[in-house]
């Protein structure tokens, strides 16, 4: 959140030094937030495809009895 302010603020302030219109300037502000969502988008959708991944690649649970915990119940 104080990344995104302090762009913000940046991207304002060289606007102003270098005697940037506001349209423009709220081209350039609205570019950057833009930027940043597909940013987050895209780190939200590969966090997203590491699960289903590992979800994938579970073992399986057994479907037969172990002989050897049968073993141990013998006793």
């Amino acid at each position: 959140m104080l990344g995104a302010v302090a762009a913000a603020l940046g991207i304002w302030w060289l606007g102003r030094a270098y005697d940037v219109d506001g349209s423009r300037l709220l081209g350039f502000l609205a570019a950057s937030l833009l930027f940043v969502t597909v940013l987050i988008l895209l780190a939200f959708g590969g966090a997203a495809l590491v699960r289903a991944l590992r979800r994938a690649n579970r073992p399986l649970p057994r479907t037969r009895p172990n002989p050897a915990d049968a073993a141990k119940t013998d006793r």
